[in-house]
């Protein structure tokens, strides 16, 4: 402003008001930025700024629900496929989450791989498809050989699972997930057959899962969340019963729902029931059950009058 001017410290504060004013015409000021910015610079540039500020001040934003939080980090809608649908079908920037097209945005893209598209929707290349096959396998068509059942206790819900040898990770039901309000970890592309050789891949969620056993031990395990609302329900004969009809369960702490009904929420894989297994097994004659001590408690197995009530999961996974 001054560089035209030699006698610029003559001037009056009139003079000096005047030339600010034709100064300020032909420069525009960025006072959220506190810099000078030139009048010709676009106006999506310009004007960045001031929505970032405006949109810091209401805080974060989530696309996908009103909750006030990065939509990265909803909780509700969680798979980046499902995330995508919910954009598309409302038109909205897979950029930015705004009512325009991506090829209009001019916010940045992907934080984690610079893609053209939002944070919340990123998918790691690298990963794997992990496939784990299906055996037919139920109880016994007979009905006289019982479930391994264990109890666990999640967020003050106890939960049945059922100890699966033949499988390899560990799976929980739908109703177990919403009866816990667990949240998922991660997901996971997993595809899962039937002996049959029916087979289906989904992407699926994992959950992290905390209990304690009989001694107050901290016990950790996931689990991958299917869509079934349970795996089974049976019924046992009390473990009063079975202790007073067998000489080698006699004094046994076997874990029992208050009705003798177990509905089934949780498959445990063989790796997960190896870590639950103290060693300790009681055998009775040929023809009678088998008694496994775990953590939580001894479970029975083998040849018992169970009663199965419904079959709705028809394979094991592993």
């Amino acid at each position: 402003m001054t560089r035209n001017d030699e006698k610029w410290e003559m001037w009056t504060f009139d003079e000096l008001l005047t030339e600010l004013r034709i100064w300020l015409k032909r420069n525009y000021v960025d006072h959220s930025m506190g810099s000078l910015v030139n009048e010709k610079v676009p106006d999506h540039i310009k004007y960045r700024s001031k929505s970032f500020l405006t949109s810091a001040k209401r805080g974060p934003r989530c696309f996908y629900c009103p909750d006030k939080h990065w939509p990265d980090k909803c909780d509700r809608v969680t798979d980046p496929k499902e995330r995508k649908e919910f954009l598309k079908k409302r038109g909205l920037c897979y950029k930015c989450g705004q009512n325009h097209l991506v090829k209009d945005c001019s916010r940045r893209g992907c934080f984690i791989c610079k893609g053209n598209h939002h944070s919340s929707l990123h998918v790691e290349k690298e990963e794997k498809e992990s496939e784990h096959d299906a055996l037919n396998c139920g109880y016994t068509p007979s009905g006289e050989c019982a479930l391994p059942l264990i109890p666990v206790e999640i967020k003050g819900e106890t939960i049945w699972g059922f100890l699966d040898t033949c499988s390899t990770r560990n799976y929980i039901s739908r109703q177990a997930v919403e009866q816990c309000s667990l949240k998922p970890v991660r997901w996971e592309t997993v595809s899962l057959r039937t002996v049959e050789g029916q087979g289906k891949t989904s992407k699926r969620p994992v959950y992290s899962i905390g209990t304690y056993d009989l001694r107050g031990h901290k016990f950790e395990f996931e689990v991958i969340g299917l869509d079934q609302s349970s795996f089974s329900e049976v019924e046992r004969e009390s473990s009063k019963n079975l202790r007073e009809k067998y000489n080698h369960l006699r004094g046994l702490y076997i874990p029992e729902s208050k009705d003798g009904k177990y509905m089934v929420h949780i498959l445990f894989g063989d790796p997960t029931f190896i870590e639950m297994r103290t060693g300790e097994c009681r055998k009775g004659k040929a023809g009678q059950p088998i008694a496994d001590e775990t953590i939580f408690g001894w479970t029975v197995h083998g040849a018992i009058l169970l009663k199965p009530l419904m079959m709705i999961m028809k394979s094991c996974i592993h």
